[in-house]
């Protein structure tokens, strides 16, 4: 059966190394599929990820802009034997 997925990741930093902003990353998906069985699907997607980078230039923060497409193809493989009811 065809799905579709939508999501949204906030990232942040802390701890005694984190000089900046605790504001790590922001990424943001779309995703549509499709499951053929329980133990198989493809999926087709696009992240955006907007990162800020622990340095600075002309001290203005660094920010990192990604367009990421993806093909997951997910195959869910049985290691143990099903017990059967006792």
């Amino acid at each position: 059966y065809p799905f579709i997925a939508a999501y949204d990741e906030v990232l942040v930093s802390f701890g005694k190394s984190i000089k900046n902003k605790n504001f790590d990353q922001n990424r943001i998906g779309f995703l549509a599929g499709y499951r053929f069985s329980k133990s198989s699907q493809i999926e087709l997607g696009y992240i955006y990820i907007n990162q800020q980078l622990q340095r600075k230039y002309l001290d203005k923060d660094i920010m990192l802009h990604n367009n990421v497409f993806q093909l997951n193809l997910i195959s869910t493989i049985s290691v143990g034997q099903k017990k059967s009811g006792t």
